[in-house]
This record gives structure tokens, C-alpha cells and sequence, in this order.
């Protein structure tokens, strides 16, 4: 708890905080950064003498983020974010399963529980070489299997929705080996501080929008409702927070050899 001595002391180093805690997390301008400070720094000496002396501010955490990011003061209890990892598809034109496509000494799978894992256990969709893939899922994590596998992606995706109800998910499909942890750390903070309209984060690098997407449990009855998942996603953009990115893995995926042969070059020349 700040004290208020004075009209530049108590909210003003709450405000400080807050906005500099706001600019880390990529949430506010800078210059929007300038104007929180002076509106409390200005709310302050508008405080009456009598008031303020010897008196302790009672919000000034809640007062100071109501300039700097309008819905901090009612920041929501952060929802259960369950990994859904899509690997249930066929593979036809590679010599092996997407699932166990080997980048160095991982498969594709590996990289993407890896990846999740901050969030806890992962739900992998298996379906066509299931047979094939499941000796090499990692431990502790949920395999489901997806019978209906030929009928698309949206199959395997109410496949997984099935095993739980009240939590939020992420779509993720195994072919993104190029995903890396940091990527999935921003979203998952970005869905965590969005505004109470937004239920669906999606990454987008330069025009371009890509996985892995997070959505939330308020939509889940949506999907079972749908042809495609794609339909569910861009029924209502303004639900949407769209997140800016500096990585073009967001939409780089391998189907075919040529493809992952470059996914695979572009893989050992990060770590160079």
C-alpha cells in the first residue's frame, strides 16, 4: 500500500508500474504509457488537502490501471487452457506419419507436447497409422482416437471437445513443427488479458493468420453446431483478438516432402 504525502507521491508510483508492467507485455502504446501518468499524477492534486494528509489510498493498483488497460481493475480468474494437438489425418504423400516426421532428435509431436506443456497435459487426436503413432506419445498425455478421421479436421476436434466441457483450448496441428514455446506463451497471455467480448486469440504474421488459436469454453456448443471449424472462427470477427507476431512458423506446415524438407532446413538453421 502506497501512502499519499504529496501530489506526485501514492498513485503516481502505482500508475509507473502498472504502465511499464502494460508496455513489457506489448498491451499499450507508449504514448498512451504518458497519458496514464499525467491523469493520475493530475487526479492527485485535485485531492483535498484535508483528504489526503495521513491518509492511505485504497485502490491505487485498481485506480492507476483504469488509465493504462481499461480492464485490468476486473481482470478475469485465468480459464483452464487444454492443448488439443490434431494428429489424426493421413499422410500420403511423405513415407511417415506428420505425427513422427523426425526434426533432429524429436518427431513433430514431440516439439508440439513440448511445447504445451507449460499448460499441462495435452489431448492428441490420433486416427489414420494410429497403430503407428502411439508408441512414440509421450508420457502423460491424453490419447483420444478419432474413427472418423476421413470426414476432416473438424471430426477430430469434437473428438477431443467430447472428453471435457468447462475449459478453453487450443488448436494446434501437429504439422506446425516450427512453433516454438515463446509463440504459445504470447497468446496464452494474451487470451488470459483480453477484453470480456474477445473469445477466440489468433496469431497473425504480417497479413497472414496461422495456429496455433485459442478459444475460449463460451463457444465450445458452436462446433458441434458447425460443417467447419473455419465456419465457427469467423462467424463473429469482432470475438476475435488477433496477435501480431514476429514468426512465420504460424503458418508453416509440411504436407508433402518438398515441404518438409524446407520446414526441416529452416529448423536447423534457428539453431545455428
Amino acid at each position: 500500500m502506497w501512502l499519499v504525502r504529496g501530489a506526485n507521491e501514492g498513485v503516481n508510483r502505482s500508475a509507473h508500474f502498472i504502465a511499464i508492467a502494460a508496455t513489457w507485455q506489448g498491451e499499450t502504446p507508449k504514448r498512451d504509457v504518458v497519458t496514464a501518468r499525467r491523469h493520475c499524477r493530475g487526479a492527485l492534486k485535485r485531492v483535498p488537502a484535508s483528504e489526503a494528509s495521513g491518509q492511505a489510498l485504497t485502490k491505487p493498483l485498481e485506480f492507476a490501471a483504469s488509465f493504462v488497460y481499461p480492464s485490468a481493475a476486473r481482470m478475469r480468474k485465468p480459464e483452464k487452457i487444454i492443448p488439443i494437438i490434431l494428429a489424426a489425418g493421413s499422410s500420403p504423400n511423405l513415407p511417415f506419419p506428420k505425427a513422427l516426421a523426425p526434426f533432429e532428435r524429436q518427431t513433430a509431436l514431440e516439439i508440439a507436447v513440448k511445447n504445451c506443456s507449460f499448460l499441462g497435459a495435452s489431448l492428441v487426436v490420433l486416427g489414420c497409422d494410429a497403430k503407428r503413432i502411439l508408441p512414440a506419445v509421450p508420457k502423460g498425455v491424453q490419447v483420444v482416437m478419432n474413427r472418423k478421421w476421413p470426414q476432416g479436421q473438424l471430426s477430430s476436434l469434437l473428438a477431443a471437445l467430447r472428453k471435457f466441457r468447462d475449459a478453453a483450448f487450443l488448436i494446434y496441428p501437429v504439422d506446425h513443427a516450427l512453433l516454438t514455446h515463446n509463440t504459445l506463451l504470447q497468446l496464452v497471455r494474451s487470451f488470459r488479458s483480453r477484453s470480456p467480448s474477445q473469445e477466440i486469440v489468433m496469431p497473425r504474421y504480417k497479413a497472414t493468420y496461422g495456429h496455433p488459436v485459442i478459444v475460449s469454453a463460451a463457444i465450445r456448443p458452436e462446433f458441434f453446431e458447425a460443417e467447419t471449424a473455419r465456419e465457427v472462427i469467423y462467424q463473429v470477427p469482432q470475438r476475435i483478438r488477433v496477435v501480431n507476431v514476429r514468426t512465420s512458423s504460424i503458418f508453416e506446415d509440411f504436407s508433402t516432402l518438398a515441404s518438409y524438407e524446407d520446414c526441416l532446413r529452416k529448423f536447423a538453421a534457428r539453431k545455428r
